[in-house]
């Protein structure tokens, strides 16, 4: 009889242990999932958070290419304002010209000065407008270029 009471002690004892054992590798196996899951989310989330910032940092530049460009338009309609003046001054000039009574050679010196000038305006106004459709030109292709790397 205590041979079967041994038997059954160690039958016992090798069940619960293998019931302990099998507990505690179900148990590593959760707790590894786990683990794993939360550095799979931790990876996710810092991906994520990477490419937020580097959208916010393509999104600062194409605001910044926004500026330059609205800038430079800005500026193009200052000289058209200034050029519009300087064509108003001009007809009056030349109104101012038709009333006078002068002679020939005084219309001639007055029209001589007139060119010079109205060549010289030109000259610079075609420099800031080539200097300015350049910069526009510049800030269109950047935009562009930045938006093509948004897509």
């Amino acid at each position: 009889m205590s041979n079967l009471v041994n038997y059954l002690q160690t039958e016992l004892s090798n069940r619960h242990a293998t019931f302990v054992s099998q507990a505690v590798l179900s148990f590593n196996k959760h707790h590894d999932r786990v683990l794993q899951s939360y550095i799979i989310e931790g990876q996710a989330k810092e991906t994520i958070l990477q490419h937020y910032q580097n959208n916010q940092s393509k999104l600062q530049s194409i605001q910044k290419l926004y500026q330059d460009a609205s800038k430079t338009l800005s500026l193009l309609l200052s000289e058209y304002e200034q050029v519009s003046t300087k064509i108003q001054e001009i007809d009056t000039e030349e109104e101012k010209l038709s009333q006078e009574n002068c002679t020939v050679l005084d219309l001639q010196e007055r029209v001589d000065c007139f060119q010079v000038s109205v060549r010289n305006h030109c000259k610079a106004s075609q420099e800031k407008l080539k200097r300015a459709m350049e910069k526009l030109k510049s800030s269109e292709n950047s935009a562009q270029k930045a938006l093509l790397e948004n897509l």
